[in-house]
């Protein structure tokens, strides 16, 4: 985390040096945001979701190389949740979640081309969970699409859970991993500079809950952000994964999950080509969670 938090700050440092009267060589933006956010994850079993107010924050630099598109970013997240506990822990201690989001990206300068970005994401909990423990799990994510005509931009988008999480809750041993997910999307941009965007996919690969097969059925989202000023603007994403059957009865219950968030958010700078960031900063949309237990 340290060393993210050094990077926000040395691409702020590089900006202001580099700044001059034409705000088009700013090489730095990003947006500040501040939502109610509410989610719920194959760890939370059979109680109930998290509902929750979420900070943060998405930086982009556009690397030196002129009108190329190509530029690095980063950004982190802090969420409260279970403001008056978690019964299922006896806990009046809040729910604390952390994402953090490293990448590379290229989105093309032109009206229509080809955009990527590859990016390295953490989560990192506080009192997660039915167990309320407090694992910290990682994935790899990258996103390709082609952009037509400055209006609608067709691709995919995967991730792949590289750091495994092992923690106990008395003599049981618990694990959590991120679900590998693989998606197509379709993201829309309006004349007001809106833009909205749908997704659907599926997890892929062994998960940890079943025996065999993947982590759910399918993967169902969306996003949204729409202006209300030149610098402001109100948005939101969602995402729902089904639950695979079994013998248990109660299992569909216990084993989908789903986000839903809506906030404000303040963009500044992004008038260079690059300097706008292309991936969403990780999130309980994009970064799902697995387990091999959960009551």
């Amino acid at each position: 985390m340290r060393k993210i938090l050094f990077f926000l700050f040395g691409c702020f440092i590089f900006a202001l040096q580099s700044t001059e009267k034409d705000p088009e060589s700013f090489p730095l933006g990003g947006d500040v945001s501040l939502s109610l956010d509410s989610f719920r994850s194959l760890p939370e079993g059979s109680w109930g979701g998290n509902m929750g107010i979420l900070g943060s924050l998405n930086l982009a630099c556009a690397l030196p190389k002129q009108n190329q598109g190509i530029g690095i970013q980063g950004g982190a997240s802090f969420g409260a949740y279970g403001w008056d506990g978690k019964g299922s822990t006896n806990s009046k201690a809040l729910e604390l979640q952390g994402f953090a989001t490293l990448g590379l990206f290229r989105k093309t300068p032109h009206a229509s081309g080809v955009n990527a970005g590859v990016c390295y994401d953490w989560d990192i909990n506080s009192k997660y969970g039915v167990y309320g423990l407090d694992p910290t799990i990682a994935q790899v994510r990258g996103q390709v699409g082609y952009l037509w005509n400055q209006r609608n931009e067709f691709g995919v988008i995967g991730s792949y859970g590289t750091q495994t999480a092992h923690e106990h809750f008395g003599a049981l041993p618990i694990t959590f991993k991120a679900i590998n997910q693989v998606n197509a999307f379709w993201r829309h941009h309006f004349r007001n500079k809106a833009h909205a965007m749908i997704w659907a996919g599926s997890p892929y690969g062994k998960g940890l809950m079943y025996s065999s097969g993947r982590a759910g059925n399918y993967i169902l989202g969306a996003s949204f952000r729409a202006p209300l000023t030149s610098f402001l603007s109100i948005d939101g994403h969602g995402v729902y994964m089904g639950a695979r059957g079994g013998s248990d009865a109660n299992v569909e219950s216990k084993n989908y999950a789903a986000n839903i968030s809506f906030g404000l958010t303040y963009s500044f700078g992004g008038q260079k080509a690059g300097s706008r960031p292309y991936l969403d900063l990780a999130n309980n949309s994009n970064f799902l969670a697995d387990t091999n237990s959960n009551y």
